[in-house]
Protein backbone atom coordinates (compact mmCIF):
# COMPACT_ATOMS: atom_id res chain seq x y z
CA UNK A 1 0.00 0.00 0.00
CA UNK A 2 3.17 1.74 -0.45
CA UNK A 3 4.13 1.98 3.37
CA UNK A 4 7.95 2.32 4.20
CA UNK A 5 9.69 -0.95 4.27
CA UNK A 6 11.18 0.35 7.98
CA UNK A 7 7.07 1.25 9.05
CA UNK A 8 6.23 -2.19 7.83
CA UNK A 9 8.90 -4.09 9.76
CA UNK A 10 7.96 -1.96 13.17
CA UNK A 11 4.25 -2.45 12.76
CA UNK A 12 4.54 -6.23 12.33
CA UNK A 13 7.08 -6.50 15.68
CA UNK A 14 4.35 -4.97 17.30
CA UNK A 15 2.25 -8.73 17.29
CA UNK A 16 5.62 -8.94 20.13
CA UNK A 17 4.32 -6.75 22.48
CA UNK A 18 0.56 -8.71 21.90
CA UNK A 19 1.91 -12.40 22.61
CA UNK A 20 4.62 -10.98 25.13
CA UNK A 21 3.14 -13.50 27.62
CA UNK A 22 3.55 -16.37 25.30
CA UNK A 23 6.56 -15.26 23.79
CA UNK A 24 7.97 -15.10 27.56
CA UNK A 25 6.55 -18.52 28.33
CA UNK A 26 8.30 -19.86 25.56
CA UNK A 27 11.61 -18.94 26.41
CA UNK A 28 11.32 -19.74 29.74
CA UNK A 29 10.35 -23.57 28.71
CA UNK A 30 12.96 -23.83 25.85
CA UNK A 31 15.59 -21.91 27.24
CA UNK A 32 17.34 -24.52 29.50
CA UNK A 33 16.96 -27.32 26.97
CA UNK A 34 20.29 -26.52 25.06
CA UNK A 35 18.75 -25.34 21.78
CA UNK A 36 20.28 -23.51 19.17
CA UNK A 37 19.39 -19.70 18.77
CA UNK A 38 17.40 -20.70 15.56
CA UNK A 39 16.10 -23.58 17.26
CA UNK A 40 15.28 -20.83 20.09
CA UNK A 41 13.54 -18.55 17.45
CA UNK A 42 11.53 -21.23 15.58
CA UNK A 43 9.69 -21.92 19.29
CA UNK A 44 9.53 -18.42 20.08
CA UNK A 45 7.93 -18.21 16.39
CA UNK A 46 5.57 -20.93 17.05
CA UNK A 47 4.47 -19.46 20.35
CA UNK A 48 3.27 -16.05 18.52
CA UNK A 49 6.54 -14.23 18.34
CA UNK A 50 7.90 -12.51 15.37
CA UNK A 51 11.72 -11.65 14.07
CA UNK A 52 12.15 -8.36 11.89
CA UNK A 53 14.36 -10.52 9.87
CA UNK A 54 11.53 -12.89 9.02
CA UNK A 55 9.25 -10.05 7.31
CA UNK A 56 12.88 -8.68 5.41
CA UNK A 57 13.23 -11.63 4.12
CA UNK A 58 9.04 -12.24 3.25
CA UNK A 59 9.72 -8.79 1.42
CA UNK A 60 12.72 -9.56 -0.52
CA UNK A 61 10.93 -12.79 -1.66
CA UNK A 62 8.38 -10.77 -3.27
CA UNK A 63 10.42 -8.24 -4.40
CA UNK A 64 12.23 -10.72 -6.49
CA UNK A 65 9.84 -13.29 -7.31
CA UNK A 66 6.93 -10.18 -8.63
CA UNK A 67 8.99 -7.01 -8.61
CA UNK A 68 7.37 -5.61 -5.60
CA UNK A 69 4.96 -6.47 -2.78
CA UNK A 70 2.62 -4.82 -4.92
CA UNK A 71 3.20 -6.93 -7.81
CA UNK A 72 2.92 -10.03 -5.39
CA UNK A 73 -0.44 -8.61 -4.39
CA UNK A 74 -1.51 -7.78 -8.04
CA UNK A 75 -0.90 -10.94 -9.50
CA UNK A 76 -0.97 -13.88 -6.67
CA UNK A 77 -4.04 -12.45 -5.16
CA UNK A 78 -5.44 -10.68 -8.25
CA UNK A 79 -6.12 -7.19 -7.05
CA UNK A 80 -6.39 -4.08 -9.65
CA UNK A 81 -5.24 -0.72 -9.55
CA UNK A 82 -8.76 0.31 -8.06
CA UNK A 83 -8.54 -2.30 -5.23
CA UNK A 84 -5.43 -0.79 -4.13
CA UNK A 85 -6.41 2.63 -4.35
CA UNK A 86 -9.41 1.51 -2.17
CA UNK A 87 -7.13 -0.77 0.50
CA UNK A 88 -4.95 2.76 0.55
CA UNK A 89 -7.66 4.98 1.30
CA UNK A 90 -8.74 2.24 3.77
CA UNK A 91 -5.56 1.72 5.50
CA UNK A 92 -3.62 4.50 5.26
CA UNK A 93 -3.21 7.91 6.37
CA UNK A 94 -2.71 11.11 4.14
Amino acid sequence: LGADRTVIIDDYLLTNEGNAQKIEAAKQKYADKGMSESELKAMIFVSGGVFAEYMDNAIDTLIRKYGSVTGYIKEELGFSDPDIILLQEKYTQA
